[in-house]
């Protein structure tokens, strides 16, 4: 039977430590003769076809060189399950049941050509053996598993909402503290976006669609510094409204006249938020200083 690596699940990570128990040292043989030495014997469950299976896994070269630590990458990776077989790693999974933890050694190609499907790396030479230690941790059905993966999503979307929303707060408190402390006049967007109008246009506000034609400077609000900027001396910066840039640019502009000069705060969450952009470091707070040439009809 034959499976490839879906993703890791942090939460089996305590049944790693099973894998280097030595409590049995019976010995196992695959279909093609391959000896594998049970260090732990587990119950009478084996992993369902077309399932998945979560495997502790841990493979070395004979020097004690370590390829791949399945507990270092945040606990049990999850593994599909097919009549196929491709390798002898997938013989050692088909002949285990939930709990049982082996040790085993296969050469180097087997793994990577046979059951990965990949070349063999040019640091690993062909016919060298590599050290297994394996332990099936549970198995699903499919249905189950898209069922604890989509779950799982929803949680971690749920953190990130959280740490975003955190992150908003505190960026537009910090904002208002300076502007505050320096004694500036500015509008209050309820986004958290914060403006100082230089010059008042005379022109329409653009509606979300609309192209609109702006200068532009941008700088770090934590230092002052530049990162980026519209080139004067050519035809200005074209973007159309609600498309293709940042939220709180298109948050701004749709409160701006045309012809208007501002200068404009963006919290970090409606800028490039937790993500590293560049050379713009994650949870920047960003500020530009536009001139809002014209809606281009």
């Amino acid at each position: 039977m034959s499976f490839s690596i879906i993703r890791s699940i942090s939460l089996f990570m305590i049944i790693a430590g099973l894998l280097f128990s030595c409590t049995d040292s019976n010995q196992l043989e695959t279909k093609s003769g391959l000896k594998v030495d049970l260090i732990r014997k587990g119950g009478e469950t084996t992993p369902i076809k077309n399932g998945v299976a979560t495997l502790n896994l841990k493979f070395k070269t004979e020097d004690g060189r370590l390829l791949f630590d399945s507990e270092k990458r945040g606990g049990a990776v999850a593994v599909r399950i097919t009549d196929e077989d491709k390798g002898l790693l997938d013989e050692v999974v088909d002949i285990l049941k939930v709990g049982d933890s082996v040790f085993f050694k296969i050469p180097a190609e087997d793994l990577f050509e046979k059951t990965y499907g990949l070349d063999l790396p040019d640091s690993i030479e062909r016919g060298t053996p590599l050290l297994f230690n394996l332990g099936v941790d549970n198995t699903y059905t499919m249905m189950i598993y898209e069922a604890m993966m989509e779950e799982r999503n929803e949680q971690k979307m749920d953190e990130w909402k959280a740490i975003a929303e955190k992150q908003l707060k505190a960026d537009i408190a910090e904002i208002d503290k300076r502007l505050n402390s320096e004694g500036k006049e500015y509008i209050k967007l309820e986004s958290g976006v914060r403006m100082i109008v230089t010059k008042e246009g005379n022109g329409q506000k653009p509606t979300t669609g609309e192209l609109i034609r702006t200068h532009y400077v941008g700088r770090y609000f934590s230092s002052g510094d530049i990162f980026d900027q519209s080139d004067q001396a050519e035809e200005p910066y074209r973007f159309m409204l609600g498309s293709g840039v940042i939220s709180g640019w298109s948050l701004a502009f749709a409160e701006l006249k045309e012809g208007t000069s501002a200068t404009l705060y963006i919290p970090s969450g409606l800028g490039y938020g937790q993500a590293q952009y560049g050379a713009i470091p994650p949870n920047s707070i960003l500020v530009f200083d536009v001139d809002f040439v014209r809606i281009e009809k």
